[in-house]
């Protein structure tokens, strides 16, 4: 039996949101494979056949989002979960209480880095980020936050309006604009705090534009944390599925109809992999690891999960 027109458009539905945190992609992936209906026809098919249809279905869903690893993670973790004998629907509740747990943890553990009368500054919109924001301003800490507008979806823009909305003063600007106020020693924050989508051997995946956010964070002596539970964790065993998309050029410009377009090139990246040397921590969901011990996280990850490489083929 193949995958429902329901599944199909849901699945199609993940591959084509652009503004969601890589943490709520992969909970919208998590209530794709809980729906999963490949298990309702096993009494009439083959479990072969049924295996296949598992996979088939864990690989469109890693691939609706090639540069979320938490995606891939969730997938992968659900397939291995569900050849052993587990229940699909079951597995995948399973997953998203993991997940949501790592988050809530991480964003917690972050949100102590958040100290009274602090100005921080962020970049582009992380979810976890904003929880851990939002746990500091419950805390009744009182700070601003320096954040940029994120082009060409603008989702730095929302991460604005929730934090205006909890009573946190909000200071937005255009991407490069927030790096000439770094530049420009106009404003220096106490702490740079940024989401991830993947950790991989040496870096980290980010917006675009994270590594001179990064680099500016350096020549002023800003600390700079990245916050990724370890569902954002790609041991080098998975991390060659990993690949950063070209968006629709579009969205940077729309030509007029006269202008000679084929001497134009238009290249509409969202992320970026930016080495982790220089940043002063990354914060899970269990502790703080200077860069020099990611490898060993990454290397606890991979035998706590027992996956190497993908159970299935993302080419």
């Amino acid at each position: 039996m193949l995958p429902s027109a329901q599944t199909k458009a849901a699945v199609r539905q993940l591959a084509q949101d652009r503004t969601a945190g890589s943490g709520e992609l992969a909970l919208q992936a998590c209530g794709i494979l809980e729906r999963c209906d490949a298990g309702r026809s096993q009494s009439a098919k083959g479990a072969g056949e049924t295996r296949g249809q598992y996979s088939e279905l864990a690989r469109a869903v890693a691939k609706a989002q090639p540069s979320m690893a938490a995606v891939l993670n969730v997938s992968n973790r659900w397939l291995r979960a569900v050849e052993q004998g587990a229940s699909p629907a079951a597995s995948a509740r399973r997953l998203a209480r993991e997940l949501r747990r790592a988050q809530k943890a991480a964003a917690m553990r972050a949100a102590r880095l958040v100290a009274d009368g602090t100005t921080v500054a962020t970049y582009s919109f992380s979810s976890t980020v904003l929880a851990a924001l939002l746990e500091s301003r419950r805390a009744g800490r009182r700070f601003r936050v320096l954040c940029s507008e994120s082009r060409p979806r603008r989702e730095g823009c929302q991460l604005a309006v929730r934090l205006a909305k909890a009573g946190v003063p909000v200071e937005l600007f255009t991407d490069v604009g927030l790096f000439s106020i770094l530049a420009g020693a106009d404003i220096v924050p106490d702490a740079i705090i940024v989401g991830c989508d993947a950790i991989l051997p040496g870096c980290f995946v980010n917006k675009a534009g994270t590594g001179a956010l990064l680099a500016a964070a350096r020549r002023f002596h800003i600390p700079f944390y990245v916050v990724a539970d370890s569902f954002k964790f790609l041991p080098k065993g998975l991390s060659s599925w990993f690949r950063i998309r070209r968006q629709n050029p579009s969205e940077i410009w729309r030509a007029p109809q006269r202008m000679p377009r084929q001497n134009i090139t238009v290249r509409n990246f969202y992320f970026e992999k930016v080495p982790l040397r220089g940043c002063t921590a990354v914060v899970t969901e269990t502790c703080l690891r200077t860069p020099n011990k990611i490898n060993a996280l990454l290397k606890r990850v991979e035998i706590a999960t027992g996956l190497k490489q993908p159970p299935f083929s993302l080419r």
